[in-house]
């Protein structure tokens, strides 16, 4: 889990995903910028 400021989100979103990580939507989002995320083996 990580906390991120909104401003920030997409640009770290699009960091995570290049780098093979997806959201992990079984725990919702707590308010659109605090997700969790899991490494795709």
């Amino acid at each position: 889990m990580m906390e991120v400021h909104r401003e920030r989100y997409a640009e770290l979103s699009k960091v995570l995903l290049d780098n093979g990580f997806i959201r992990d939507h079984k725990y919702g989002m707590i308010d659109g910028c605090n997700t969790f995320w899991g490494k795709v083996n």
